[in-house]
């Protein structure tokens, strides 16, 4: 298991004993606060992992800090690296500048929420980018890293430090993760088991997402995002924002 899971995996088992442990992390949300009207799907299939004892190590999030990740800009997980402030202070000019690309999309985030997906160590729900502007926004904020900060003065910024991730989703739940193939440790056997436990995982979830979630999906929509300064592992937002922006 790779060094940044182990240290995830701390973190998923103090959230599950309701302590937090401080961390530094910097991250660009969307669709939050979440639509209210996914409210009632979500509650009942939060209710249903929580009753489950396959997910009985798992830490389920509240619908008040549910969100969609649009970058992390520097993982909690990562050694801490320079001075915070000016990390800050750095994105807020970088999307700033994105911003005023003539390519960035205007208007609301569309989304479709249909499915959802047990992985080793969460539970996530997914979106269809019904007009592609999560990944225009993704693509241009990549771009003016990689050209606009020299210009800026940030001459020896690693720009791989940043994390553009390739789905949009909302994380429902996490849980340690299990190792699924054979490394230090975990012989073939075990990994075997931990291959079969996953599997049972997911067609567990995929029951209880048919129970209650609607088979159309449910459409949501986002007006703003978000900067969030990540002091709470797995981060919490309405604890943590630090700079908004209006997409209308």
């Amino acid at each position: 298991m790779g060094e940044e899971n182990i240290v995830a995996n701390k973190y998923i088992k103090g959230l599950e004993n309701g302590t937090s442990e401080e961390c530094w992390g910097l991250v660009l949300i969307t669709n939050f606060p979440c639509d209210p009207s996914m409210q009632d799907a979500y509650e009942s299939l939060a209710n249903d992992i929580k009753n489950e004892p396959m997910f009985k190590d798992a830490y389920v999030y509240p619908f008040s800090t549910l969100h969609t990740t649009l970058l992390t800009c520097y993982s909690f997980t990562r050694p801490p690296l320079g001075s915070q402030e000016l990390k800050e202070a750095r994105q807020d000019l970088l999307i700033e500048h994105a911003m005023s690309h003539p390519e960035w999309p205007r208007g609301k985030i569309k989304l479709r929420c249909k499915e959802a997906v047990a992985y080793p160590d969460a539970v996530v729900l997914m979106y269809d980018d019904v007009d592609k502007a999560i990944e225009n926004i993704r693509r241009i904020l990549k771009e003016e890293a990689e050209n606009k900060l020299p210009q800026m003065g940030y001459k020896n910024i690693d720009v791989s430090l940043a994390h553009f991730p390739t789905i949009m989703h909302s994380t429902v739940a996490r849980h340690p993760g299990l190792q699924v193939f054979p490394s230090e440790g975990v012989d073939d056997l075990e990994a075997a088991g931990h291959r079969e436990i996953e599997l049972a995982r997911q067609e567990c979830f995929d029951s209880i997402m048919r129970k209650n979630w609607p088979s159309e999906g449910l459409a949501v929509s986002a007006e703003k995002m978000h900067l969030v300064v990540e002091k709470v592992p797995y981060m919490h937002p309405p604890q943590n924002l630090h700079s908004t922006w209006n997409l209308i």
